[in-house]
């Protein structure tokens, strides 16, 4: 089975201030590269997914050698991002879609994701103290339903149309709900 991974790294970053994908974490990581690094541990076959206007970004995800597609849409929502990323990796039997602004989430965790993907599941989804996180696993099988998708939601539709068949997967990983929206989400240096 051909599962790959699709890191969404084409916001704006707006509430961050701009340029979140190359801000600092603590230790000297850059985010962008951390929440890569995460999903390609993985999940061999990732791409990113990176706003068409975004040289800045761009270099970072080429400069380690990261297979990198620009959305044109991706000021249009989240969806757009998530549509552009599935249809260039259209090829696979699965896909774990992982958010640039993650740095956080364990390598077991995608693991898990990516093992119940494997064994059949429509949808995966970890969870933490029972509140779901990222990043998420769609099986080939909601291509349809992934490229008619609109809007700033991500596939917040689709989770709920198939949650009677979703693998929620628990985990002990506090990282798969921890985003950088602001600033003041960046753990002390």
């Amino acid at each position: 089975m051909k599962i790959c991974g699709i890191l969404l790294a084409a916001g704006a970053g707006t509430r961050f201030g701009g340029k979140k994908m190359t801000a600092k974490l603590a230790g000297g990581k850059i985010l962008g590269l951390a929440s890569y690094e995460n999903l390609l541990a993985s999940v061999p076959n990732s791409i990113v997914v990176i706003n068409a206007n975004d040289t800045l970004t761009k270099n970072l995800y080429l400069g380690v050698g990261a297979k990198t597609t620009l959305c044109e849409l991706s000021n249009l929502g989240m969806s757009h991002s998530l549509i552009h990323g599935v249809s260039t990796a259209s090829d696979c039997d699965g896909w774990i879609i992982a958010l640039g602004d993650m740095p956080f989430i364990k390598k077991n965790s995608i693991d898990r994701i990516a093992a119940a993907l494997s064994e059949g599941a429509l949808l995966a989804v970890p969870q933490y103290m029972q509140k779901n996180g990222h990043p998420v696993g769609f099986s080939n099988k909601l291509k349809s339903e992934i490229l008619g998708l609109k809007g700033d939601s991500g596939a917040k539709t689709i989770l709920e149309s198939y949650r009677n068949n979703t693998a929620f997967i628990e985990t002990n990983d506090p990282g798969i709900l921890m985003d950088i929206d602001k600033k003041e989400d960046l753990p002390p240096k």
